[in-house]
């Protein structure tokens, strides 16, 4: 009897190979719902989807960002840092909730009151969602190897723009809100990563895209600012011009703070514990 059990790998390396059922790839979009636009007068529009976005952004999202700072620690094995990044974003997130229940809010610029709807005369400093994201961004920055580190941060510099400036523009916060959680998410997470860098870490050349954080930055924050201004505008009562400076504002502070954290981290990499 003959073994007739076709060979795998042959000799030279190479082995039996079929053409493809189709050449062909298929991708599955998931979109969460969006309400319909007017062109003719899309301000109305665009705030109902903004009130959505920033709806959607609750305490699962909040779980969910704590779950993808453990997995980005636990794909290359930072069980420690991971587990004090991530104490660190819940910490920030609830001290932003904290500091909402316990501060007394002055009426400092009555004019922006009208903006702010029913939540008007209310404290909202700071904000929990500016305070998400910086902290998530901010984590994620830290955990990843410090060769694409530069990229993760151009890319969260647009996410923190994005919900920074639609927190603002819908009328959910006061530009101060905004600012505060931003420089409450930073505290927390430096603070750690400090720690960290003190007890373990290891010297890595700085990677050539580090220089364009700050210019792609910036980019982003100057596009996103104008973009918001001729989009939703409240020139009756704040004015284009004051818009497009409060948001200059908050951008040119999101871009500052990821850049000065990537930056510090420019040379330096987690070593494996």
């Amino acid at each position: 009897m003959t073994d007739s059990t076709p060979t795998m790998v042959r000799a030279d390396g190479t082995y039996p190979v079929v053409d493809l059922r189709q050449e062909a790839i298929t991708v599955a979009v998931v979109q969460t719902r969006v309400n319909g636009v007017d062109g003719a007068n899309p301000a109305p529009g665009l705030r109902r989807n903004m009130d959505y976005f920033l709806e959607a952004i609750d305490i699962r999202v909040f779980l969910l960002g704590a779950v993808a700072l453990v997995a980005v620690a636990a794909a290359r094995r930072q069980w420690r840092a991971g587990f004090l990044v991530t104490a660190a974003y819940l910490a920030a997130i609830l001290s932003a909730e904290v500091l909402k229940a316990v501060l007394t809010r002055p009426i400092l610029a009555t004019e922006m009151e009208s903006l702010m709807g029913e939540k008007g005369g209310l404290n909202t400093y700071p904000s929990g969602h500016s305070t998400f994201v910086t902290a998530l961004v901010l984590g994620v920055v830290f955990l990843v190897p410090s060769a694409v580190r530069p990229w993760i941060a151009m890319a969260g510099t647009g996410a923190v723009v994005l919900v920074t400036g639609a927190v603002v523009t819908a009328g959910w916060h006061r530009p101060s809100d905004a600012l505060s959680g931003i420089a409450l998410a930073t505290i927390w997470v430096s603070l750690t990563a400090a720690v960290m860098i003190r007890r373990t870490a290891v010297i890595t050349p700085v990677p050539a895209a580090m220089r364009l954080v700050p210019y792609v930055g910036a980019a982003i924050g100057a596009a996103g600012a104008i973009i918001i201004v001729a989009m939703l505008a409240h020139p009756e009562t704040t004015g284009t011009l004051a818009m497009l400076a409060v948001k200059a504002v908050i951008f040119g502070w999101a871009v500052i703070v990821v850049t000065a954290f990537t930056h510090a981290l420019r040379s330096v990499d987690l070593a494996h514990t």
